[in-house]
């Protein structure tokens, strides 16, 4: 874990967006508006100095000790009564005894205000730690869901795992009946929304680091036929100072470089492939599924001829964006 100098923070956050906005994740990944929101609440310019220090992972993503002190401050600021904030005569008075309290307790204000518009059922509001949901695909003539675990991986990494579920045939994993709105310990209710049983969470988070495969023979135990199972990242972030995997050129580090990273096993996928220049192998897949792996990168201006020649000697083709 390494620490960022407060005055490079900001800096560092707003690259950090910028990449991110210019490569506009799809919905594999976790939503970019609650990205945004979260770096936007670790800035500086809406909670001071109250989040510091600022800490990066190894992969130079915000370390999740970092983003503790922010989700700890949402669990406060959303039990409060905006009329118990500091007022601004208070704050003044805390300036002029103890400039550096005094900045504390306005970021604390600020960002109060600014989470308390952002709670876990907003739109807009910020990436969680770790949650799971369900959305219907299809009802008939055959029931499909798709599942979603967002979470912040051990090595600070934003990752969703999705997962496409069939309802099984009466012989078929899981014990399902056709119609019977359930796969496994997921279901349909009457408004038509997802119920997931408890100990789903704990299961994905179980098993959230394993290789896709272990993962694939995990999910299919608990839910039964599985159609797709993708896991997505954002990150790391490359900069100069970040320790650059084994066998990279050591000058893609001399700039900055966001990676988005995707992994999918499915029925629908044609022929197996690798668009990854780190992983430009592809292994067998489970059953009769393809699997594919791939790579996009928002980078500096210089390193975009440096990614397209690393790419291309490793005979892959990876998506180049410039920031």
């Amino acid at each position: 874990m390494t620490a960022l100098p407060q005055e490079r923070v900001a800096g560092y956050l707003r690259a950090l967006g910028t990449a991110l906005d210019c490569l506009g994740p799809n919905q594999d990944f976790v939503p970019l508006r609650e990205c945004l929101a979260l770096l936007h609440a670790l800035s500086p310019s809406v909670s001071g100095p109250l989040m510091a220090p600022a800490e990066l992972s190894s992969v130079g993503m915000p370390s999740f000790a970092w983003l503790s002190r922010l989700y700890s401050e949402q669990v406060l600021a959303l039990k409060t009564d905006p009329s118990g904030d500091t007022p601004q005569v208070d704050i003044d008075r805390a300036m002029a005894l103890d400039p550096a309290l005094g900045a504390r307790v306005m970021g604390r204000r600020d960002l109060h205000r600014f989470l308390r518009g952002r709670g876990p059922q907003k739109a807009e509001g910020l990436l969680p730690s770790r949650r799971v949901f369900g959305a219907l695909k299809r009802r008939k003539p055959v029931l499909e869901l798709r599942l979603y675990f967002d979470h912040v991986d051990a090595a600070g990494r934003w990752v969703r795992v999705v997962v496409d579920l069939r309802e099984p045939s009466p012989s078929g994993l899981g014990g399902g009946l056709i119609g019977s709105n359930r796969v496994g310990p997921a279901s349909l209710n009457r408004e038509g929304r997802v119920v997931l049983d408890a100990g789903v969470l704990d299961l994905f988070m179980r098993h959230a680091a394993v290789p896709l495969d272990a993962l694939h023979a995990q999910l299919s135990q608990a839910f039964g036929e599985l159609t797709r199972l993708s896991r997505s990242a954002v990150g790391p972030f490359w900069f100069p100072g970040v320790a650059l995997p084994p066998g990279v050129p050591a000058d893609l580090g001399q700039g900055l470089a966001l990676h988005l990273t995707t992994e999918c096993i499915s029925l629908d996928i044609a022929a197996s492939s690798s668009q990854d220049p780190l992983f430009p192998f592809v292994e067998t897949a489970p059953g009769e599924m393809r699997r594919h792996l791939g790579r996009r990168v928002a980078c500096s201006k210089g390193l975009a001829q440096k990614f397209e020649d690393w790419s291309t000697a490793l005979g892959t083709r990876l998506e180049i964006l410039v920031i």
